[in-house]
């Protein structure tokens, strides 16, 4: 029979021992040490244990006299021989502990010697002879495991009669009323046997161990593992481990990692392993101590720290701060050093910050920047303990070992044991602390016995840390895996040594406790839940040495309380960083909690927080009375009623979610018992809810959608206004109908109040914090029922007499189909568009958008990625145009790609400093091709006046955080000749590039110049966002695809990245004039960098071609045959589709044929048409595109990619030589963000498509008005050649986009400068040098890129291109204010010289948004 306690009950319950793996129901502890202790018994001490039985058999068989009716008397005689056989049996103990453990030392200087001798020969091997070998390697490995298990074995049998020892002295006790303990306590101080812990040799082993795992090789570096100690980041998985466990822990862990010694040339003591704490609080508020508990947004914790003992001299302050997951930010400790002679003026305010680290400073120990992080932070702390009244409230004592590789943080764990709390604060009239920062009467001595009961708590078990550096998606090790699911741990998420020494030493002060509290009660060792532990090399398991199934029958009561824990030591404390444990990269493990469904119970592990007794909570509301009392009455009375309901009703039921991977690592495979807590009377248990912002807005969008089913937006107001306004409410209205009637109106007005009730319940819970049940069991289904059934019966009452009258008279009136619309009910986009094109004669008046940013700035939300702004004025961009940049000081956004700004600039003011060159200007670049560039663009004669020589520019070179940087410097005065050598090839760094590199500033390091040969570059890595944006960009480019063949298809390794649009054409048209030269043609107008980059960048010359229309491919086409005959080859012909700005598109096809007649590389440049509209691969040899434009949208990053076409004769050529030339210079950070852009790019290409075609078409409309300032409009829809070719490569429609169009740009011409200024200036639209945002976008292209010389601009006006236009890019905004934007503009320019304004243009009402 087993003896079991039943929690519930409070009875002892008999079970009978029939089934290997007995169960029982949540809430029974079987007790079972006798069981215990034959099933644990190791062969080799098998001699050895405490004879259990016997010592229980004497106490069965007294020798004295009956006693009344309860059995024989126990004598002294009786006592003589029971303490005779308990000293002869703690004699055989203690002896076979002291030979094991001398034995187990020996074997420890022998093992040591025969590993030494091994290393020692590995490293003084001459060169070619032969080291040691792998067995013997292999065999010194299993000698230390095997010291290893005897280790274990020998703790695990101390242990184990450590408990009997006292389970019978207390048997003793119980059953003769004799008290034999205080007796026996120092019978066993005289004998310890039970107070070795092992350290010594767990640090010894693991030095060997580590020695022999790593065949002579171990891990070497800083024990503070490559982290800053003033400031990281923690992300701890804790746990809570038995003391019967911890040295079996330690031996485990030791077998993978090393224990972590900080001071290796250091004999190890336990004072080193040391850690004391003291924490400080409000002693009337606790602020300190809630906000930690509660996890509110920027709950700070602080504390004293010092490592060893009192003696120590430097004292840690140190801060911690919690920060929410939806902040984006980390929890973070920050921490500074100080002397402990200065602490006390420190914390009184007599020594300030500055004088802290006056010292350091002079000393250069630290760079000023870390210094004056140090002085922030003590300034902070200083002001928090002055101006809130922080005072030493608790101190945490306890012995750190650590396990970690050394200068590796990827793996740390760390054990404490001896946990101490001990009060240090001054209240209740007793003086502990004092004046002084700490209490002088103890140091490190535990378990701190001169204090008195109530001043300190000592914690049961061993704190284990679990802390992880993995990638994202990587797998934790193993073997740490199995540890935290094995039977030896005891998951206890956010527990916190500060909160449960304060919850426990302040019991008559603290009411909130922390969720833990209740599991203190509760025995956490566990069975064996998988084959994992220590185990003996060639051996298995432990072996049983007795039959006998009798067990204690009176076990029932637990002696955990009565047994002082097995010490253990522990040895230092890295600040390296580390990653919670986790199996998917994600989500901090701390932060779970168990979701297997309970039993019928159907309650979780707590309530709320607010868990009172109910009876407790009702006597105190009697106490306080009034109205009060009443409320929490009628509560109480309502929540028995309830009760009563919810049996009568039926209860849905539960289903068992199936277990987490979390969980699995967590809790193990094994049964997982649940058991409900309640608080004290006047406790409450605090549970940690997360409440983020998006929780609010999701109960007011609950609230809103009751509010919805009041109106009934989907049923109430379409369907009653159907049922009740065209069936019932007819000339003669009957009882029937206003019944009907009633009842819709009825359940409108229940469904409002309920959700009012929600609404406010709900949000109550919110900003309590409170577990309440945030999911809606019975309200919908109540109500869409409710109403099912009142339509049902109005319909059946009032139907049929009314079907006849109702057929052919329903219409849908305009009034009608703006309720739909407005309901949400049916897609109305149709009618939409029907009822705005009546808009202004209805209403009178006009939306004229407007600029929502300041001059220079880019529009709302703006970024330091920005790169969209406001130049508004067009004779503003003339000056700019012609050499005045005085307007560009004011300027904060800018194309990236005109000049280095935010924090490429911050990067290029630190590295010029660095360098000696503060003040200069400076431009960054990963490649070191740039060098030789620069000095060949600023000599070019295309600089004009701002021509520079080679002595001008300085070439210098940097390593900064892993990246080597190419730097040119250059007084600002000769910026004119050096710019454009940052803007043509477009290989500048880019903001979110600097922004990384920003971080390792402090190390940025000078690599020296060779003349022959530069130093070689390190490029950026690629990210997992590279691979994404390939697979996008193949994604839409096969998406509706002409030739859709799998041959045909392109692939992601045809992708090629660049960090702009222009970067691609920089590195694709140098590298064909390196492996392909001939002459270079640039077929119609295009991106004037491009056209620029190519007249400069001409080793073989090139020819241009400014008509795209079949006269222009005519003459193409005759001009490479004549080049042919000559045999003067042709590189390679560029060209855009469409072009920019004049939008004109080629006739591809021709242009394909040409190519594979005359044997050039066809490169097309798509950017304006774009992946989604057009598919031009088929025709080309390389498509080059702009990722910065539409495909990306937000404006806030730059990137251009090209790809191969396999349908290309030259694929089989260009594919090899662009593979291995290509190096990586777009940023992770950037691939990742052109990736994220991108998801709706689809979507938004159709509202760009839609926006651009009414502009074009409203446009045209007016420039067929004579009198209209309008000349024309440069579109690909409303060009009737363009039109005709772009409708040839036009993609068809697909579900994602059903209707591709001609893109978003369009150019509109002006009759005179004059018209197109009015025009320019009044437009609401963002005047900026940009196309392909969300936002409209203008721009005066022409005039500003052409029209700086009347030759070239008479040049660009035969080829369509008027300098007087202004060009447009479509953004996402409604429509009809598009359209009202460019009609008030065009008014405006019509006033400029009395163009007559059409008929759309008259005198109109303008509401400006």
């Amino acid at each position: 029979m087993l003896i079991a306690y039943d929690l519930k009950s409070r009875r002892k319950v008999s079970l009978p021992d029939t089934h290997t793996n007995l169960r029982v129901r949540p809430g029974v502890v079987v007790m079972k040490f006798g069981e215990q202790l034959r099933s644990s018994i190791i062969s080799e001490y098998q001699w050895n244990y405490i004879d259990y039985d016997g010592l229980k058999s004497e106490l069965k068989h007294p020798s004295g006299p009956v006693r009344d009716g309860s059995g024989q008397e126990w004598t002294e005689d009786d006592e003589s021989r029971f303490v005779s056989k308990l000293d002869s049996e703690l004699d055989k103990v203690h002896i076979k502990q002291q030979v094991k453990a001398t034995e187990i030392s020996r074997r420890i200087v022998v093992s040591e010697r025969e590993v030494r001798d091994v290393i020692n020969r590995l490293r003084e091997r001459s060169p070619g002879a032969d080291g040691p070998s792998e067995e013997e390697f292999m065999l010194l490995e299993q000698d230390l495991s095997d010291i290893i298990a005897d280790v274990h074995d020998l703790a695990k049998f101390v242990q184990l009669n450590y408990t009997g020892f006292y389970k019978i002295i207390k048997k003793h006790d119980k059953i003769t009323k004799w008290h034999l303990r205080p007796v026996f306590d120092s019978r066993l101080k005289a004998k310890p046997f039970y107070k070795e812990n092992y350290d010594a040799s767990v640090i010894q082993l693991s030095k060997l161990y580590d020695l022999v795992r790593t065949r002579g090789n171990p891990a070497k570096g800083d024990s503070a593992a490559g982290g800053s100690q003033a400031s990281f980041v923690r992300n701890t998985t804790k746990y809570w481990v038995h003391p019967d466990n911890v040295t079996e822990l330690k031996l485990i862990i030791l077998k993978h990692l090393p224990v972590l010694v900080f001071n290796p040339s250091k004999e190890w003591e336990t004072r080193d392993a040391a850690i004391t704490s003291i924490y400080y609080d409000n002693p009337d508020t606790w602020e300190l101590y809630e906000g930690r508990l509660k996890k509110t947004e920027g709950a700070e914790a602080l504390r004293l720290r010092w490592y060893g003992d009192v003696t120590t001299n430097t004292i840690f302050v140190e801060r911690k701060t919690h920060r929410e997951d939806w902040t984006g930010e980390e929890s973070v400790k920050e921490r500074f050093s100080i002397k402990e002679k200065n602490v006390n003026a420190y914390l009184k305010g007599e020594l300030l910050p500055a004088a802290i680290f006056d010292k350091a400073r002079k000393d250069g120990t630290k760079s000023e920047k870390a210094i004056a992080n140090d002085e922030r932070l003590a300034a902070e702390i200083q002001w928090s303990v002055l101006k809130k009244g922080y005072k030493p409230v608790c101190r945490s004592f306890y012995h750190r070992v650590a396990f970690q590789l050394p200068a590796d943080a990827r793996v740390r764990i760390s054990l404490d044991t001896e946990l101490t709390m001990v009060r240090e604060d001054n209240l209740d009239g007793r003086t502990r602390a004092g004046d002084n920062w700490r209490r002088t009467d103890i140091g490190i001595d535990y378990p701190f016995s001169q204090l008195p009961p109530e001043d300190v708590e000592r914690f049961p078990y061993a704190i284990l840390e679990v802390k992880l550096q993995t990638q994202a998606g990587q797998e934790p090790p193993e073997w740490i895996r199995q540890l935290v699911s094995s039977h030896l741990v005891e998951a206890v998420p956010k527990f916190s040594k500060f909160i449960h020494g304060t919850a426990t030493l302040f019991p008559d002060r603290i009411k909130l406790l922390p969720y833990w509290m209740p599991q203190m009660d509760v025995d956490i060792r566990k069975p064996r839940t998988h084959n994992f532990g220590i185990r003996r090399p060639g051996l298995s398991g432990t072996t049983t040495t007795s039959d006998d199934d009798d067990d204690d029958e009176e076990d029932y009561d637990s002696d955990d309380d009565e047994r002082q824990p097995l010490s253990t030591a522990a040895t230092g404390e890295s600040s390296a960083r580390g990653a919670a444990l986790n199996r998917g990269g994600a989500t901090d493990i701390e932060g779970q909690t168990i979701d297997i469904a309970t039993s019928a119970d159907n309650y979780a592990i707590y309530d709320s927080d607010d868990e009172y007794d109910e009876d407790y909570e009702l006597q105190e509301a009697q106490r306080i009375g009034g109205w009060y009392y009443y409320s929490k009455l009628i509560q109480s009375k309502s929540r028995a009623a309830l009760a009563a309901l919810r049996l009568a009703l039926p209860i849905p039921t539960a289903h068992t979610i199936p277990r987490s991977e979390r969980q699995q690592m967590l809790w193990g495979s094994g049964q997982l018992q649940h058991k409900k807590f309640k608080a004290p009377p006047g406790k409450k248990i605090y549970v940690p809810v997360r409440v983020e912002p998006k929780v609010y807005f999701a109960a007011e969008r609950t609230f809103l959608g009751w509010w919805m089913t009041w109106l009934q937006l989907e049923y109430s107001t379409y369907t009653a206004t159907i049922a009740i306004t065209l069936l019932n409410f007819g000339k003669h209205p009957t009882m029937t109908s206003v019944g009907m009637a009633g009842m819709f109106t009825l359940l409108a007005m229940l469904s409002l109040v309920y959700s009012v009730g929600i609404y406010y319940y709900r949000s109550h819970g919110i900003r309590t914090r409170k577990s309440a049940k945030y999911y809606d069991k019975w309200g919908p289904s109540v109500l869409c029922g409710a109403l099912f059934i009142a339509l049902v019966l109005n319909f059946s009452f009032e139907g049929r007499s009314k079907v006849a009258r109702l057929e052919g008279n329903i219409s849908l009136s305009s009034a009608y189909l703006h309720i739909l619309q407005g309901l949400s009910v049916l897609d109305t986009t149709p009618l939409y568009h029907l009822h705005n094109s009546q808009r202004h004669s209805q209403h009178g008046n006009m939306v004229v958008l407007r600029p929502q940013s300041d001059f220079g700035h880019a529009p709302p939300p703006a970024t330091p990625y920005s790169i969209i702004t406001n130049l508004p004025g067009w004779d503003l961009t003339k000056r700019v145009r012609d050499g005045d940049m005085s307007p560009m000081a004011k300027v904060v956004h800018i194309y990236p790609r005109f000049v280095p700004t935010h924090h490429v600039a911050q990067l290029g003011e630190a590295i010029a400093k660095a360098l000696g060159r503060e003040g200069s200007g400076i431009l960054l670049y990963l490649n070191p091709r740039m060098f030789a560039y620069t000095l060949s663009h600023i000599g070019r004669k295309e600089r004009g006046p701002h021509v520079l020589r080679s002595d001008d520019v300085e070439f210098r070179c940097v390593d900064v955080a892993d990246h080597r940087l190419y730097a040119v410097l250059y007084e600002k005065r000769h910026s004119p000749g050096v710019m454009m050598s940052w803007g043509n090839p477009g290989l500048g760094l880019s903001i979110r590039g600097a922004e990384q590199l920003l971080q390792g500033v402090d190390s940025i390091v000078e690599v020296p110049l060779a003349q022959d040969s530069l130093p070689a570059p390190t490029w950026t890595p690629e990210g997992p966002g590279h691979g994404q944006l390939r697979a996008r960009i193949v994604e839409l480019l096969c998406r509706a695809a002409a030739d859709a063949s799998p041959a045909a298809r392109c692939r992601p390794s045809d992708v090629y990245l660049y960090p702009t649009g222009m970067a691609a054409v920089f590195a694709t048209t140098n590298l064909l004039h390196e492996r392909r030269p001939g002459t270079v043609v640039v077929l119609g107008v295009v991106f004037h960098n491009t056209l620029h980059h190519l007249v400069e960048e001409r080793p073989r010359g090139w020819k241009h071609f400014g008509d795209v229309r079949a006269p222009g491919l005519d003459e193409l086409e005759a001009w490479l045959e004549e080049e042919r005959r000559g045999g003067r080859p042709v590189s390679y012909v560029l060209v855009e589709c469409p072009g920019n700005p004049n939008l004109e598109t080629p006739d591809m096809a021709r242009l394909k044929h040409l190519a594979d007649t005359f044997d050039f590389v066809l490169i097309v440049d798509d950017t304006l048409g774009g992946f989604a509209n057009i598919d031009v691969l088929p025709y080309c040899s390389i498509l080059l595109t702009s990722l910065t434009k539409s495909f990306s949208g937000q404006s806030n990053v730059l990137g251009g990619s090209i790809v191969l076409s396999r349908h290309s004769p030259h694929h089989g050529l260009l594919a090899p030589l662009f593979s291995s030339t290509h190096r990586n210079e777009l940023f992770a950070a950037d691939a990742a963000v052109l990736v994220a852009n991108s998801h709706d790019f689809l979507a938004r290409t159709q509202r760009l498509n839609a926006n651009a075609q009414a502009m074009a078409e409203y446009l045209a409309a007016a420039a067929r008005d004579p009198a209209s300032p309008v000349a024309g409009v440069q579109y690909p829809s409303v060009l009737p050649e363009s039109k005709r070719e772009y409708d040839r490569v036009m993609r068809r429609g697909t579900p994602d986009l059903p209707r591709p169009g001609y893109g978003c740009v369009l150019t509109v011409d002006f009759r005179d400068e004059e018209a197109a200024v009015a025009f320019y200036d009044r437009a609401g639209f963002y005047p900026s040098p940009h196309l392909g945002g969300n936002v409209t976008i203008m721009f005066p292209y022409n005039m500003f890129v052409f029209g700086k010389s009347d030759e070239e601009r008479e040049r660009m006006r035969g080829y369509g291109v008027r300098t007087e236009s202004v060009r447009i890019s479509a953004g996402l905004e409604d429509e009809q204010d598009l359209i009202d934007t460019l009609k008030d503009a065009l008014e405006a320019a019509a006033r400029s010289k009395g163009f007559k304004a059409q008929g759309a243009m008259g005198e109109s009402n303008h509401e400006t948004v």
